[in-house]
């Protein structure tokens, strides 16, 4: 992949640190199953085959959402239970209970070091490129959007992006090709928007372009459960094509850009 390419991973990790299981009010294997459920179970298998810049959250969402703001106030899901410390089951349970001290410790040990990574490799690709794309990765589930938002009609991608970060014509080549491996795409929907590296969020012109990639998971496992390999194997071909696609639109835009 381009070296200005930075793949985003914040969600797939199952791991929960020791910190956050002494502090639970259930049982461990009360969440194991929620725990898999809330997570974007197995979407780092859809990385590129050729190297590229990988940014990775080690840890659970359940322990620390980094795509969540810091602060409960500006951010929507925290009503729910989920802000950046979730204190609540998708079936709005407790499971948690916590002291400032340790969102505090939680907040600047994981989440600020998660960012400050994200923000030194999307700087440094603009510094050698001129300019940086971030890939966001993600899957969702039909069930936790119907149950959580009461949205339906789900597509098998959905395409989030921000207008001031967005490659109109990226977006427009996305679109076409999975809609070409027979995949229905929608714009922001279920979900909106794409994480931009915090150094450049509010910049406009920086640069630094994102895109997510919201992957349902009915599309690669059965009952968002276990890997299906036919379909898994096809959504794959799929996206090792499109990553191809990706790789060719960059390099044209940054031999435009030197021009």
């Amino acid at each position: 992949m381009e070296d200005c390419i930075v793949i985003h991973i914040p969600h797939a990790s199952l791991n929960l640190p020791k910190h956050f299981l002494e502090a639970l009010v259930v049982e461990e294997s009360d969440i194991q199953e929620e725990n898999r459920f809330l997570s974007d179970y197995g979407v780092d298998e859809f990385l590129p085959r050729e190297s590229a810049h990988v940014v990775a959250f080690d840890y659970s969402r359940m322990f620390c959402d980094v795509e969540r703001f810091k602060d409960d106030e500006a951010e929507e899901m925290a009503k729910y239970g989920q802000g950046v410390l979730y204190t609540k089951d998708s079936n709005g349970r407790v499971f948690i209970e916590f002291d400032e001290d340790y969102r505090q410790k939680v907040l600047s040990e994981y989440y600020d070091k998660h960012h400050e990574r994200l923000d030194e490799i999307a700087t440094q690709a603009l510094r050698e490129n001129g300019i940086c794309y971030i890939v966001d990765l993600h899957s969702f589930s039909d069930e936790f959007i119907e149950k959580v938002f009461q949205k339906s009609d789900n597509p098998d991608i959905c395409l989030g992006y921000d207008s001031d970060y967005a490659d109109l014509e990226l977006i427009d080549l996305t679109k076409k090709h999975f809609k070409e491996y027979g995949f229905t795409i929608k714009d922001n929907y279920p979900y909106g928007g794409s994480i931009v590296p915090n150094r450049y969020f509010g910049k406009k012109n920086s640069g630094v372009y994102s895109l997510m990639l919201e992957i349902n998971k009915r599309v690669y496992l059965d009952e968002n459960k276990s890997r299906n390999a036919k379909k898994a194997s096809r959504l794959k071909e799929c996206i090792d094509a499109y990553y191809e696609v990706f790789n060719a639109h960059v390099r044209k835009k940054k031999i435009s850009k030197s021009n």
